[in-house]
């Protein structure tokens, strides 16, 4: 796109062929996956200025999978031909997207893949489970056996919230509409709340940690769901993350937001427990050649699971 106006206003188009600098990989992407950021970015404004850098033409794209085609100097532990997952950070840093043939990326931002993983799924578990993963493990410090309430069970993020929250040991409920309860409930929901049926801001009972990876409460109004010493954790800052913070001051409970944090650690760790088991939903897949198409389903919402990209064979 040559310039911020949209979904609408999407095209493919031709640029330089990027190139391995020090310290980078080059990948040729096989797959790609849609994150709420990609039509955000696309719209411009401020939330756009910090998830992208300012380049025309704006190319989006975070999640990946492909395999090394080329490696810098100084790169080690990464050589031609390893298959690779992995996330470009959501920041300024971006200059190029992964809705296109190559990326350019550090060991960081990648973890190694064997052949028997699907393409798919590689490219799926990046965004979803490193966000889930650092809103658990780092802002809401779970306690060993913790109970956790995943608003937005069903999407992307929420799907990945229902595995990581069951590998680091949690007792998780689910919120979704009722469309998506049989999915939840299959990949392992302690308990489900339909929220088209039922409140879920009057449910009994409290947690350890409220995940809003919907971005729909606000501490001040579910910090009644939360243990005394609970915490709630959200994608979004806004004011209500501020305000939410300002009314922890003299209690122990939190109100933390998460920006997401590029840890070929936490990459690691997510691909183990794929192949493990754990399971990643898609929602639908769709050639690169018709992104419109994919984005739209996204900015749609009531998805079930992540949405994908073809990129190699889609042009």
């Amino acid at each position: 796109m040559a310039s911020p106006g949209g979904v609408a206003e999407l095209a493919i188009t031709d640029v330089p062929e990027p190139s391995a600098s020090a310290g980078n990989v080059r990948v040729r992407v096989r797959h790609a996956a849609v994150n709420p950021a990609d039509w955000k970015v696309l719209g411009g404004g401020f939330v756009a200025s910090i998830l992208h850098g300012r380049q025309s033409p704006v190319v989006v794209g975070y999640d990946f999978e492909g395999v090394v085609d080329q490696v810098g100097a100084g790169v080690a532990g990464l050589v031609v031909g390893d298959r690779v997952a992995g996330f470009l950070p959501y920041t300024r840093a971006t200059r190029r997207g992964a809705f296109a043939e190559w990326v350019v990326a550090t060991p960081e931002m990648v973890t190694t893949i064997p052949e028997t993983m699907d393409g798919k799924v590689a490219a799926a578990f990046p965004t979803g489970g490193a966000t889930v993963l650092q809103m658990i493990r780092d802002l809401g410090k779970l306690p060993s056996g913790g109970s956790i309430l995943v608003v937005g069970a069903a999407g992307g993020v929420g799907t990945m919230a229902l595995g990581v929250g069951h590998a680091l040991g949690a007792k998780v409920t689910a919120v979704c509409s009722t469309g998506a309860v049989e999915l939840v409930r299959s990949l392992g929901a302690d308990a489900v709340i339909d929220r088209t049926q039922t409140d879920p801001l009057r449910a009994s009972g409290t947690w350890d940690l409220v995940l809003d990876v919907a971005a729909a409460w606000s501490f001040a109004s579910c910090r009644h769901l939360l243990t005394p010493t609970g915490a709630y954790v959200t994608t979004l800052p806004g004011p209500g993350v501020f305000w939410g913070k300002a009314l922890t001051l003299f209690g122990q409970q939190r109100s933390e937001f998460v920006t997401v944090q590029n840890r070929s650690s936490d990459l690691v760790q997510l691909r183990d427990w794929v192949l493990a088991g754990m399971q990643v939903p898609i929602d639908s897949t769709w050639p690169v050649r018709e992104l419109r198409g994919a984005l739209e389903r996204q900015q749609r919402g009531g998805m079930k699971g992540k949405i994908l990209v073809e990129v190699e064979g889609g042009w």
